[in-house]
């Protein structure tokens, strides 16, 4: 979020934080991880071209021994159809030029290789930007989840049950 935070206010971008103090380390490639941050990211900001809010959580479900990030936009969305492909290399809604399909589908590997999962959701959940920080008008939003196990032992029935949260996933 420092890196990106004013550029993106000067395309009347804001950035709206709730993150999780409880942050235990995260055991994996920093500079890979950085990537899908940026990624997720700049995909939210272009979701909004006239300008918009993303928020950035973060959780400790301790319990599970997992971390959760969501980036979510007060964007137009992502199509049902287009939800299903957004992870396949190559794929873009963008026009020519813009883009290349492949931030989303690094970032989907990048995951894979932390044995994490990575999902989306289009629209946001029903009252997901209540903030007093966020535009009380938006579009639908679109909502991506990350999660990251604590350690490298996490179980399949912990990523399973954080897919079935996410929605839309792959792992």
């Amino acid at each position: 979020v420092s890196l990106v935070r004013h550029t993106f206010e000067m395309e009347r971008v804001s950035i709206v934080t709730r993150l999780d103090d409880r942050m235990p380390i995260i055991y994996g490639d920093p500079e890979k991880l950085k990537q899908v941050w940026i990624n997720l990211l700049n995909n939210a900001r272009d979701a909004m071209p006239a300008g918009g809010t993303i928020l950035v959580a973060s959780e400790l479900k301790r319990g599970e021994q997992i971390v959760t990030a969501k980036v979510a936009d007060t964007g137009s969305g992502i199509a049902e159809a287009d939800l299903k492909r957004i992870f396949d290399p190559f794929f873009t809604t963008k026009s020519v030029g813009s883009g290349t399909g492949l931030g989303l589908s690094v970032s989907f590997g990048i995951i894979k290789d932390h044995r994490g999962t990575i999902g989306a959701k289009s629209p946001a959940p029903p009252g997901f930007f209540e903030d007093p920080e966020a535009p009380v008008e938006h579009g639908p939003g679109t909502v991506v989840t990350v999660g990251l196990p604590l350690d490298h032992g996490s179980t399949a029935g912990e990523a399973a049950r954080l897919r079935d949260e996410a929605g839309e996933s792959r792992q």
